[in-house]
């Protein structure tokens, strides 16, 4: 029996949960009515698609892994580096779709106004997004990238500890030492890119998306030594 391909296999077993899919349709009708009534509040919708891609891309593989549900794949593979770029860019795919589904609303709305989503800002903050939160929960359970960041930032915000982040944020970057604690605060909180993606230089931005180079460097290499014991199911 021919072993079926990492995109097919992946495309079958990852699909978006309903509540995603349905959380998604409304964001979407949420920016069809912005559009439509106040267009210059679109904004605010990309902020929303981005902590709803923390849930979505936290995919999680190890509880699965181990009860069996990848054996099919996984079985007499020489390398695992395939799946890991599969497993992350299927992660992804469903917020990528909404962010672009988004950005296209905002271009029809607004001609002449750029989306932040489509900046090299809103794009370092989605990629770093996407890569921190699945490597998170590859070891955990599904979601748990996304409930552990959520519940980071509301004990931040309990602390207030927000505002002294929003001052790193806004902070200058002309030297890779300035640039260093403003893209400290980007990880923490990424939508501060899509809320000023001019803000962040160019220094900022490259430790951004290197951070989320190793973040999923990191996430690859768990999947790829990954050696589970089975769980018994029945």
């Amino acid at each position: 029996m021919r072993q079926p391909a990492p995109w097919r296999f992946f495309w079958v077993v990852l699909r978006p949960t309903r509540a995603h899919l349905l959380v998604g349709e409304l964001l979407i009708a949420y920016g069809l009515f912005l559009a439509w009534n106040a267009p210059d509040e679109l904004d605010q919708t990309i902020g929303l698609a981005l902590f709803l891609h923390m849930f979505a891309a936290s995919m999680g593989y190890s509880e699965r892994a181990t009860r069996g549900h990848f054996d099919s794949i996984l079985a007499g593979r020489s390398s695992r580096w395939p799946i890991a770029r599969v497993h992350w860019a299927l992660s992804a795919a469903p917020g990528f779709a909404l962010w672009a589904l988004l950005a296209g609303i905002d271009l029809v709305a607004r001609p002449r106004h750029w989306p932040p989503s489509v900046s090299i800002s809103g794009l370092a903050a989605f990629v770093w997004v996407s890569a921190a939160a699945w490597t998170v929960t590859l070891r955990l359970v599904r979601h748990a990238g996304g409930v552990l960041w959520l519940a980071l930032l509301f004990a931040l915000a309990a602390a207030r500890q927000m505002h002294p982040l929003q001052q790193m944020f806004m902070a200058g970057d002309a030297t890779w030492t300035e640039a260093l604690p403003k893209a400290g605060a980007i990880l923490v909180f990424p939508a501060f890119l899509v809320s000023r993606p001019q803000v962040a230089g160019a220094r900022t931005l490259i430790l951004v998306f290197g951070s989320a180079f190793v973040a999923w460097t990191i996430g690859a290499w768990l999947i790829v030594r990954f050696d589970g014991i089975l769980k018994d199911t029945a």
